[in-house]
């Protein structure tokens, strides 16, 4: 992504340290015991933003497994190093700090490990895997992990708790004369550094009152909290980004749960120009002469999905695409628009709301805040789940609505006050010519499902209006995403 602000940084770097001695000891069977050292007098180092707590004794703790380990049995240790991290920062201030790794040197005598011949496995407190099991040297400069603490009114501190379970690698076996061997050892310290961080969503927050960026408040809905999203409006507002190689534009910041239950304000950007025209889903219903192509409203394994997170368009590679009649596909060529790997490894997994609803054509339930509710709300057709967890979506209705301006007939105001089945009437012509998100051109699919049916989505039509159609005919798609929380911004104006 280009655009990228630094303000001046503080920069702190504390560490403590783990030892990890390896003595073989020659009883009949060769057996490997592990020493997890505490180096210092305190469990604790602390810093005026940052500290790391370890929560064990400073006792050595003594491991003992066969030698060596594969990924399987290493991940299974019961044994582990526990630590935990606490940023503390005002409201507003965003924290990010690196867990690194140092070498030290070992006892007089001794032969160290090399850094391709061991490995470490970092979880949460709950083992959910962040990082590994990965070799060392597989750690670029010795980072072990990165995270960013973003500071609320609610959550001055922030406190993280992590274990880690280090081995040697069962590549190893053959590499030394494990009868004899008997003084190898692998020292280091965990490090941690850390700066006051922008993101690139804090960038785009501060900018809010110029080149259109608004503040919208919701009030709480069935599946999200109360939350101020940050949006932009306007016929063609200065939101433009380069990201995946080409023209992308911002839709706004938005408070994002990652799938886990963690809200950070991420950046939620659209693909400037549509990548074809596709059906939503193209799975046939009925039989012989009377078989269709109406499709099923389940997002969480339509075949746009499908394609979107896991096949050609995800993989920037040929394949098969739905085409929108009975069921049909044809070939797609994503080979030199889809996502490149550096693209993807800005992407974070997110939570997709797939609420709907079945009555939007008056002012009761059609404004772009009823719609906003609907897609956060729990009403779906018979079996359809309610949110999906994923890295790539579409707009909601209620984005193509917020996105205006209005104008000197219609302003805003009066816009939001319009239900979007209407806005196609020439009384409201303000409404759509002011909303960078219109296409004249084309029907654009969003995310949202029509309740009432199986088959039924939404989408906006090419005179302005938002209306539903079957999800097996076929639309212009233009990929929506959420960017990881740690992405920044690197240039541009």
């Amino acid at each position: 992504m280009e655009e990228k602000t630094k303000k001046s940084k503080k920069k702190i770097i504390i560490t403590t340290s783990i030892t990890i001695l390896l003595l073989v000891l020659i009883v009949g069977i060769t057996y490997a015991v592990w020493n997890y050292n505490f180096i210092g007098n305190s469990n604790v180092i602390e810093t005026g933003e940052v500290s790391i707590e370890f929560l064990e004794s400073n006792d050595v703790i003594a491991i003992e497994n066969a030698i060596p380990l594969t990924d399987e049995e290493g991940e299974k240790q019961f044994e582990s190093f526990e630590f935990q991290v606490t940023t503390k920062a005002g409201a507003g201030i965003s924290l990010k700090y690196d867990l690194n790794i140092e070498k030290v040197s070992g006892p007089e005598g001794y032969t160290s490990l090399k850094d391709n011949e061991v490995k470490v496995y970092l979880t949460d407190e709950n083992d959910n895997p962040l990082v590994g099991p990965t070799l060392i040297s597989n750690l670029s400069n010795y980072n072990l992990y990165s995270k960013v603490n973003s500071h609320t009114e609610n959550s001055l501190e922030i406190k993280d708790r992590y274990k880690i379970r280090v081995w040697i690698d069962e590549g190893v076996e053959d590499s030394y004369d494990w009868s004899t061997q008997n003084n190898l050892y692998y020292n280091f310290k965990i490090g941690v550094s850390s700066e006051e961080y922008k993101t690139g969503s804090d960038t785009i927050i501060a900018k809010v009152g110029t080149d259109g960026l608004v503040a919208e408040e919701h009030s709480v809905t069935e599946q999200l909290e109360a939350v101020t999203d940050y949006r932009y409006t306007g016929a063609n507002p200065n939101n433009y980004v380069s990201f995946n190689n080409e023209l992308w534009r911002i839709i706004g910041v938005f408070p994002t749960d990652d799938g886990t239950g963690n809200i950070e304000n991420r950046i939620k950007i659209i693909r400037d120009e549509s990548i074809g025209r596709y059906s939503w889903d193209n799975k046939a219903s009925g039989t012989g002469s009377s078989t269709s192509s109406s499709g099923s409203n389940d997002w969480s394994d339509s075949a746009l999905q499908i394609i979107l997170n896991s096949g050609a368009y995800y993989n920037r590679t040929t394949g098969n695409c739905p085409s929108g009649s009975n069921g049909a596909t044809k070939a797609c060529d994503f080979s030199s628009t889809g996502l490149t790997e550096d693209a993807k490894n800005m992407i974070s997994d997110a939570k997709w709301y797939l609420g709907g609803t079945n009555s939007y054509t008056s002012s009761s339930n059609g404004l772009t805040s009823h719609f906003y509710t609907y897609e956060r709300g729990t009403t779906v057709y018979s079996g359809r789940p309610t949110n999906w967890i994923g890295k790539v979506g579409l707009m909601y209705p209620s984005d193509y609505g917020y996105a205006t301006s209005g104008g000197s007939t219609t302003n805003r105001e009066r816009c939001l006050a319009k239900e979007l089945y209407n806005w196609s009437s020439s009384s409201y012509s303000d409404c759509k010519n002011n909303d960078w998100l219109y296409d004249s051109s084309e029907y654009q699919w969003t995310m949202a499902p029509k309740s009432g049916g199986s088959s039924d989505v939404f989408f906006v039509y090419s005179s302005g209006l938002v209306h539903f159609d079957y999800a097996g005919n076929a639309s212009a798609v233009r990929p929506v995403l959420y960017l990881d929380s740690m992405v920044e911004i690197t240039g541009g104006t």
